[in-house]
C-alpha cells in the first residue's frame, strides 16, 4: 500500500470518529498553550489527521491523493526502498513545520487552535511541482492549487479575528 493512500484511509478514518467524539477531537487538535503546559507534544502531528468539516476533508484528501502519489512515485523511483520512507518523511515534518510559527505566537493563547492537513498537503503539492516541473498542469490542477493558496489565507485570517460563514 502507497504511503499516500495510508494516510488518506488514516485520516479520513481519525477524522469520522472525532466528528462524532468532541473530546477526541478536543485532545487532539492543536493549542500551543495546551502543548507547552502540558507537553502534549503529540498535538504537532494529530491535529493533522482531524479536520474542521467534510468539505475540508475532502478538499485536503483530494489534493493529497493527486499530488502525493505523484511525489510519492517520484520518491520511489529515485529512492528506490527509501522512497516511502522519504515521503512519509516529508509529510510528516511538513506537518511539524508549519504550526511552529503558530506555537511560537499563540503559546501564551488557551484560545488558539487548528486543525487540518493543509500545511502537510501544501508542501506535497509544492514538492510535486519541484520535482515535477514539466508537468502539464489541467484545469483543475490549477484551480486546487488557487484554492489551496486561499484555504491558507483564509486560515490565516480566522486565527487573527473570528471567523464568519460569508
Amino acid at each position: 500500500m502507497s504511503i499516500t493512500l495510508f494516510i488518506i484511509i488514516l485520516t479520513i478514518l481519525v477524522s469520522f470518529t472525532c466528528f462524532r467524539n468532541r473530546l477526541a477531537f478536543e485532545r487532539m487538535k492543536f493549542n500551543a498553550y495546551e502543548i507547552r503546559l502540558h507537553k502534549s507534544f503529540y498535538r504537532f502531528v494529530s491535529y493533522g489527521l482531524l479536520h474542521a468539516d467534510w468539505m475540508h476533508l475532502l478538499v485536503n484528501m483530494f489534493v493529497l491523493f493527486s499530488f502525493g502519489t505523484v511525489v510519492e512515485n517520484i520518491f520511489r523511483a529515485d529512492l528506490a526502498n527509501s522512497g516511502k520512507m522519504v515521503f512519509g518523511l516529508l509529510y510528516v515534518s511538513s506537518l511539524i513545520v508549519s504550526t511552529l510559527p503558530s506555537f511560537i505566537k499563540h503559546r501564551k493563547n488557551y484560545y488558539y487552535n487548528a486543525v487540518g492537513a493543509s500545511g502537510a498537503v501544501s508542501a506535497v503539492l509544492f514538492a510535486s511541482i519541484i520535482l515535477n516541473s514539466t508537468i502539464q498542469w489541467t484545469f483543475y490542477q490549477l484551480v486546487l492549487c488557487t484554492s489551496k493558496i486561499q484555504q491558507s489565507k483564509t486560515i490565516r485570517r480566522c486565527s487573527r479575528t473570528p471567523c464568519s460563514s460569508n
